[in-house]
C-alpha cells in the first residue's frame, strides 16, 4: 500500500518531514496537497463543520412525482435453488417465504394510486421491472401489467419501459412477448460450468448448459436484440474469479457481466463457516510498473469513489463565496449511502408492501396496498429519522468516516457497526487506497458520477 499516496504526504500527516530526502519544491507541493485534502474533506479530523440533514416529507413526495422505476416482485416461487440465495439457509429469515404470487389487482392499485402524482411529468419514461423468485413463473400477471401500462400510454403522456431479472430457464418460452415489448433482460449466470456450480435446480441438478445454450440460441437467432437488450449478471464466490468470468463472457458473447458480491449481512450464525468459505469480496487490483517492479494497487469500492468525487465537486471554487473561504456549514445526511426514499425506485412485494428497493429489510415497509395505495410521507420521514438518530448516538459518531459513510441506514445494525467503524489507522488506510488508485487510474469524473448501469 502506498502510504497516503506519497511518502511525503504521510510524513506531513505525522509531522515528521525528512528534509534531507526531498527538495524544497517537492515538500511545498505535497504540503499544499495535504492542506487541500484536510481543508476540504475533513477526513483527518472529527471536528469538520457539518450539520446533520434529514429527509422531509415534501422531498419524499417529489421523489414519487419523479419516480423513474417500479420494481415488482411477481412471485416468491423459483424453479432453482441456488446455494447462496438470499432466501436460502445461509441467511437468517427476515420473513416467511410461502411461494406467494402477486395478483394483478395489487399492481393496478399501485399504478392508479401513482397516476395522480404524474400529471405534470412529460418525457420522463417509467421503467417497470419484474423480479422474483423467478418472475416468469407468474407470466400472466407480467403480461397483464404490460398491457395495462400500454393502455395508459394511449390515454396519457406517459411512456413505460420494461426490464426483467431471470434465471433463464423459461426465457425461450416467453421470448417473443419480451422482444415485442423491447424488454431489457438480465440473465443470471456465474461463468463457465465449474464456476456456475452453486446455481442448481430444485432437484440439485446443474443449470449451466441449459442457460448457456439459451443465450447462444438468442444470440444466433436474434443478434441485434441480444446485443442491445440482453445483459448477464454474475455473483462472485470462491468458485469463480472476476478476471476469469469477464474473459469467459467476452469470449463467448462479447459482453462484460455485471458482477456482485454475496450479501454479507444477516448471515445465519449456524452457517457462518459455510458462508466464509463461499464469500469473496468484490475487489480488484491494478498492476503498476515502477522502476522495473510490479506493485498491486487495490481498486476501491465505487460508492466510496463517488462520495469522494462529490466532495471534490462540491468544493470546487465555482461560487464567489468559496473563493473567500466561506464558513457556511454544509448540511448532509449522516449516512451518505442512504437514498432519498423512491429517488431510485419503488419496490412492491407479493404481500402488497412497499419499499424503496429490494435490498431493504422487510421489517421496514414504507407503504402498502389494501383497498388502495397507502403511503404516508410524514411516517416515512419519521422512520428514517428514528433510524439515523439511533445509530448517530452509537459508535458511528466516533467514526472518522462519519461524514462520508457509504452505507445505507437499513444495512446497519449493532452487529456490523464494528466491522465498518474507522478509527484513525483504518481511516488512513482507506484514504490511502482511494488516493493511490486515483493517482494511477485516470477517471472521467463527470461520466463516472452520472453513468447508470443497464440494470439498477
Amino acid at each position: 500500500m502506498i502510504a497516503l499516496v506519497h511518502p511525503l504526504v504521510n510524513s506531513i500527516f505525522i509531522n515528521n518531514i525528512p528534509y534531507n530526502r526531498f527538495t524544497f519544491e517537492e515538500i511545498s507541493y505535497y504540503q499544499e496537497k495535504f492542506t487541500y485534502i484536510t481543508n476540504h474533506f475533513n477526513y483527518h479530523s472529527k471536528s469538520g463543520k457539518r450539520e446533520k440533514k434529514y429527509f422531509n416529507p415534501k422531498e419524499i413526495y417529489y421523489s414519487i412525482v419523479n419516480l423513474s422505476q417500479i420494481s415488482i416482485e411477481l412471485t416468491e416461487n423459483c424453479n432453482m435453488k441456488c446455494k447462496y440465495c438470499a432466501y436460502s439457509e445461509l441467511y437468517e429469515k427476515q420473513e416467511n417465504r410461502n411461494k406467494r404470487a402477486i395478483n394483478f389487482s395489487s399492481i393496478e392499485k399501485l399504478i392508479n394510486g401513482l397516476l395522480s402524482n404524474w400529471e405534470s411529468r412529460k418525457d420522463k419514461p417509467i421503467t417497470i421491472s419484474f423480479y422474483g423468485g423467478e418472475p416468469l413463473l407468474n407470466f400472466e400477471v407480467l403480461k397483464q401489467t404490460v398491457n395495462y401500462t400500454k393502455e395508459i400510454t394511449n390515454t396519457r403522456q406517459l411512456t413505460f419501459n420494461y426490464q426483467i431479472t431471470t434465471n433463464g430457464l423459461l426465457l425461450l418460452k416467453y421470448l417473443d412477448f419480451l422482444m415485442e415489448h423491447n424488454f431489457k433482460i438480465l440473465v443470471s449466470l456465474d461463468g463457465n460450468d465449474s464456476q456456475n456450480k452453486y446455481r442448481v435446480t430444485n432437484h440439485n441438478l446443474p443449470t449451466f448448459k441449459i442457460i448457456f445454450n439459451v443465450l447462444k440460441k438468442i444470440k444466433k437467432n436474434h443478434p441485434f436484440f441480444f446485443e442491445s437488450n440482453i445483459q448477464i449478471a454474475s455473483v462472485l464466490h470462491n468458485e469463480n474469479d472476476i478476471v476469469e468470468v469477464q474473459s469467459f463472457f467476452m469470449e463467448e458473447f462479447n459482453k462484460f457481466p455485471l458482477i456482485n458480491a454475496l450479501n454479507n449481512n444477516g448471515i445465519n450464525p449456524r452457517k457462518k463457516l459455510v458462508f466464509q468459505k463461499m464469500y469473496k469480496p468484490l475487489t480488484g487490483f491494478l498492476t503498476v510498473h515502477k522502476e522495473d517492479k510490479k506493485t498491486q494497487i487495490q481498486i476501491p469500492n465505487q460508492r466510496l469513489l463517488k462520495i469522494f468525487f462529490e466532495e471534490i465537486i462540491s468544493h470546487t471554487p465555482n461560487r464567489i463565496k468559496d473563493l473567500f473561504g466561506s464558513a457556511k456549514k454544509i448540511s448532509m445526511l449522516p449516512f451518505r449511502g442512504t437514498c432519498v426514499p423512491f429517488s431510485i425506485k419503488l419496490f412492491l412485494t407479493t404481500t402488497g408492501h412497499i419499499y424503496p428497493c429490494e435490498s431493504i429489510c422487510r421489517q421496514f415497509p414504507l407503504g402498502e396496498i389494501n383497498q388502495e395505495l397507502s403511503i404516508s410521507y410524514d411516517n416515512i420521514a419519521r422512520i428514517y429519522f428514528d433510524l439515523m438518530e439511533k445509530y448517530q448516538s452509537s459508535k458511528c459518531t466516533k467514526c472518522f468516516f462519519e461524514n462520508y459513510c457509504p452505507h445505507c441506514i437499513f444495512s446497519i445494525n449493532e452487529k456490523n457497526i464494528s466491522k465498518c467503524y474507522h478509527d484513525m489507522q483504518k481511516f488512513k488506510k482507506t484514504l490511502s487506497l482511494i488516493l493511490s488508485y486515483l493517482e494511477i487510474e485516470s477517471i472521467d469524473c463527470k461520466n463516472f458520477m452520472t453513468k447508470k448501469p443497464m440494470f439498477i
